[in-house]
């Protein structure tokens, strides 16, 4: 479902005025998931300046082995083809699987999950 433009302008709205409010709040939480997760921030900004060095050079990502896919999942790459990926999507979900697990299964975001069962009515 698609928000309307006053809805979409009002959600902006409603997220600055919070993020200006809760600006500590916001803060604290995010130290505390780097605090816990320092391997994940090194991983990241290790595969940032990796990207960075090579579109400075003017060489595609692909050409140097970049992936732009999730980074360690141990997963096999899938057919990437929108009919497979739909199909794929709707077999997990009859098999009892949540969102996230078809997501980290599949290598898509878990709303692009979400997105597909809705317009496949299969939510």
């Amino acid at each position: 479902m698609d928000l309307s433009d006053e809805a979409k302008r009002l959600k902006k709205e409603y997220s600055k005025r919070y993020a200006t409010e809760n600006k500590e709040i916001i803060n604290e939480n995010q130290k505390r998931w780097r605090a816990k997760n320092k391997d994940k921030i090194k991983e990241y900004q290790n595969r940032y300046w990796q990207k960075k060095a090579i579109e400075a050079n003017g060489v595609s990502l692909e050409a140097n082995g970049v992936s732009l896919e999730p980074i360690n999942t141990g997963l096999e790459p899938i057919n990437t083809s929108l009919e497979s990926i739909e199909s794929r999507v709707i077999e997990l979900r009859k098999n009892g699987l949540s969102l996230r697990k078809i997501a980290i299964e599949l290598q898509i975001n878990h709303m692009k999950v979400k997105r597909i069962l809705e317009q496949n009515s299969e939510v």
